[in-house]
């Protein structure tokens, strides 16, 4: 499965909208950010229309939308 990355809370990351296609590299884009960030949210947007919506810190969150537009299912994780 390829997903997309989205930052969104910074437009300006050259990696946005960069298919992924393999988890080491989700995992090795996702751990390169945490060395240099505050805690942030961004999306994995999945080629079958799933919206994984993921937020990183100390206290994470995660929440998916799947594509049959039913409210979204979260979780909190600490």
């Amino acid at each position: 499965m390829i997903v997309t990355f989205v930052d969104l809370q910074d437009s300006s990351n050259k990696l946005n909208d960069v298919p992924i296609d393999k988890r080491a590299t989700l995992i090795e884009i996702l751990e390169g950010m945490l060395q240099q960030r505050e805690p942030f949210i961004c999306e994995l947007l999945g080629e079958n229309k799933f919206d994984l919506m993921i937020g990183i810190g100390p206290l994470g969150c995660a929440q998916y939308a799947g594509p049959d537009h039913d409210p979204p299912i979260s979780w909190l994780l600490d």
